[in-house]
């Protein structure tokens, strides 16, 4: 996890394209956690690339760590809220 930190650390000056480069390697890391039954850090990594670049499959992939965890219901709900606001951003946008 400590990785997934200090990938998503140091923003500030950095090309979009780099970027991009770095949520994709968070993703891959999220993903590789999520099947090495590593839930917790998958969840983590997963809310990280939220914060970073919002979109559906990573607030799905949140929801299913939210699942197997058997985490509050709130938490759920609050997790579907983010993807729900996730499409409709897309929606807004595309028109």
């Amino acid at each position: 996890m400590m990785m997934a930190k200090t990938l998503m650390s140091v923003q500030i000056g950095v090309p979009e394209d780099c970027m991009r480069l770095r949520t994709k390697i968070m993703r891959n890391l999220a993903v590789a956690q999520f099947r090495l039954h590593d839930c917790a850090a998958a969840l983590r990594s997963f809310e990280l690339i939220m914060d970073a670049e919002p979109n559906a499959r990573d607030g799905f992939s949140i929801i299913l760590c939210h699942c197997r965890l058997a985490h509050e219901p709130q938490q759920l709900k609050d997790a579907f809220s983010d993807l729900v606001n996730v499409q409709l951003k897309v929606r807004l946008l595309l028109g």
